[in-house]
């Protein structure tokens, strides 16, 4: 399979809620992982059908307020036996404020400096 990614992504756990678009019910994702600002892959306890519209609550570490987007399944993957119920979802989103597409930018930019000062091991 072909890499379609364009952005650089930080696997960081974050914060996130998501709506359905056609439910009222608010599902928590148990973790979150791969974020950039195209999308974020999702661990859900339940299963969501691919192509379906969400509203997501994104909370950033050194933010007040969640940040808010709309997305589309993208993919659906089910864990298997041992994890039967949970899910890992991927969200592309279509919806994302400037102010939200800069706070994503801004911490990947964070993170890969973290990464930049780490000792390398040849050292």
């Amino acid at each position: 399979m072909q890499e379609q990614r364009q952005t650089v992504r930080v696997d960081i756990n974050v914060g996130v809620n998501l709506r359905i678009n056609s439910q009222d019910t608010i599902h928590k994702a148990l973790a979150s992982r791969a974020l950039n600002t195209e999308g974020i892959q999702l661990l859900l306890p339940g299963r969501i059908p691919p192509k379906e519209r969400v509203e997501l609550e994104i909370y950033l570490p050194n933010q007040q307020s969640p940040l808010t987007a709309s997305g589309q399944v993208a993919w659906v993957e089910h864990l298997g036996d041992v994890y039967e119920g949970f899910w890992r979802v991927g969200v592309r989103f279509i919806e994302l404020g400037e102010s939200v597409r800069q706070a994503i930018e801004a911490l990947i930019a964070e993170e890969l400096s973290k990464l930049k000062s780490l000792p390398s091991e040849t050292s």
